[in-house]
């Protein structure tokens, strides 16, 4: 059951922190979030390790999926979400394995499966509604 509030708690709070985070990256990019492990990789930094990521958004969303946000906090969360599928939608991984291209593309498709489940308002749990429609496209399993 949702329940209506003016201002969110600090569970919604830190969700909608983290979703900022994952689209936005950190000043550093030394951060555990979409943008920064996207960026480390690019940079060779870092191998492409998106299992973390994904959790964590889908956890969020779980998480905000109880509550009828404000529209302030509706729009946060909308362009934190879009800004994660657009860049990943936007970026082309040439020149890498296959496996981290398969992982890339995989992550990006959850997330915007996971984005349409919680703007129906009607999934009871994100991430098996994910698990199943990716089953059901043929997308590879991962993570």
């Amino acid at each position: 059951m949702r329940r209506v509030a003016d201002s969110v708690g600090a569970e919604a709070n830190a969700a909608i922190a983290r979703l900022i985070q994952h689209g936005a990256g950190s000043a550093e990019a030394t951060g555990d979030g979409f943008a920064d492990i996207v960026w480390q990789f690019e940079h060779g930094s870092s191998a492409l390790a998106l299992g973390a990521a994904w959790s964590s958004i889908a956890d969020a969303l779980q998480t905000l999926s109880l509550i009828t946000l404000n529209p302030v906090d509706q729009l946060r969360v909308a362009y934190a979400i879009a800004e994660v599928i657009s860049s990943g939608s936007r970026r082309t991984l040439t020149g890498v394995a296959e496996d981290a291209r398969v992982e890339f593309e995989s992550f990006v498709w959850r997330v915007a499966c996971a984005w349409e489940a919680f703007l129906a308002g009607d999934i009871d749990d994100l991430v098996e509604h994910v698990r199943l429609e990716a089953r059901a496209a043929d997308v590879p399993a991962w993570p």
